[in-house]
Order: C-alpha cells, then structure tokens, then sequence
C-alpha cells in the first residue's frame, strides 16, 4: 500500500494501561498490548496515536512521569531468509559506567507471524538482572547473545497484528526468529528513557572491554528524541 507524505491523520483513540497489565509487565518483563494505534497511523511514528499512547504506557511501565521520558526508533526490515536475533538483553549494548530506566516497543507495520519472525520473550528473566553476554561474531560488529544456554522452552512467542505492539523491559531476555516466509518482515522499534545517571562504580560488562579493545571509547552521549546529548 503506498502512503503520501504529509500531516498525519487526526485520531481520538487513546489508551492507557490497565493495572492488570501494569502487574504482568511487573511481573513477566513483557507486555502484549493488541491494539495501541490505527491502521490509517502505522506510516506514522513520531508524534502520532502510536507515539502518544507508547509514551503513556512506558510511563506507568517504568513508573515515572511523561515529562521524564525521551525516545528514540528505528525502522528494521527483516527480509526472507532474514536470520535470527540472538537471545540477549538490550541493556547489555550500553555503557556500563551509566544506570538505565529504559524499555523497549516493538511496532510491527503489518501483521507479524511467528514465521516472519515475531518477538519471542523469557517471562520474569527481567528480574534476574544483567546476565553475562559474549559476542557472536567479531567484536566490532557488536552483535551480542546471552553467554550461557537458556530454557528456550520457557520462551513465550508474540505474534501480532497490525496496529498493537509489544513492551520489554531493557533487561528482559527477548530474540526473533528467522523469517521463514516469503515476505519481508517491517518494524519499528523505539526505546523510551529517562536520562542515564552515572554511576559510581561501572557494571562489570567484559564484552564491552572487549570492544572497546578494538574500535576504542566512543564519547558518553544518549539519544533523546532524535538529539545525541552529552553525558
């Protein structure tokens, strides 16, 4: 379907989250919400229903207030035969000398099969806090997996239609399977945050020595809202 460009279209769907699912993110470190915009707003990312309604749950998610919070995304594409993303962590990638109140939503921009590669997660693995990770290819490429084997029994998959979305806690163990389907797989993720704060002493985090090894220290900065600000 081919979208123009232009203002986005007006909407009065808003949402918020129940307090049932307030104690199941609590509780597994995922949510699945089945609707949290229109189908007409998909193409629309920023400052759109999606947005609005994301910011609202990552707000009583993480439990602070909107104002706190700033964001970021990215559209991915996972095309057919697109491999796997690895069992990890999303805290694992970032800098260990900061603490982070952060999670993650994952906006599929059509419906989303377990085939295609839907988000898988293992509930409650949020409540264990950082697990060792290695890396899965060469330091520099930056593509990180949990160091130990997991129960991937335990693993819950959500597949999703067009329009809802998925919310995981930034030390929720999550991965997507390949795409085994004809079709290219679309989504849009983003991370909403408060502003890191530095801590004391850094988390032990030796993947991330070992790529520092390699490219060097890369300056202390985090996005908000489409800025890279200082730390």
């Amino acid at each position: 379907m081919a979208h123009s460009f232009g203002p986005p279209p007006k909407s009065d769907f808003e949402l918020s989250p129940s307090r049932r699912e307030i104690e199941l993110f609590r509780e597994n470190g995922f949510l699945v919400v089945e609707r949290i915009t229109t189908d007409e707003e998909i193409a629309w990312l920023l400052q759109t229903t999606h947005w609005r309604n994301a910011r609202r749950y990552a707000s009583a998610l993480l439990g602070v207030d909107e104002t706190e919070l700033a964001s970021w995304g990215h559209m991915i594409r996972k095309p057919p035969g697109g491999r796997p993303v690895l069992w990890h962590q999303d805290h694992a990638y970032w800098d260990p000398e900061f603490d982070y109140q952060a999670l993650g939503v994952w906006l599929p921009l059509h419906d989303v099969t377990a085939e295609m590669g839907a988000m898988n997660f293992i509930p409650g693995s949020h409540k264990r806090g950082l697990v060792a990770h290695r890396h899965a290819d060469k330091p520099e490429e930056n593509l990180l997996t949990v160091a130990e084997p997991i129960d991937e029994a335990s693993a819950v998959s959500c597949p999703l239609r067009m329009g809802g979305a998925t919310f995981h806690h930034n030390e929720t163990l999550h991965y997507t399977a390949p795409n085994t389907t004809a079709e290219p797989r679309l989504a849009y993720p983003m991370e909403f945050q408060t502003k890191p704060q530095r801590r004391a002493v850094p988390t032990p985090m030796p993947w991330v020595d070992e790529r520092r090894a390699v490219i060097g220290q890369p300056p202390f900065v985090y996005v908000a809202d489409g800025k890279f600000l200082p730390l």
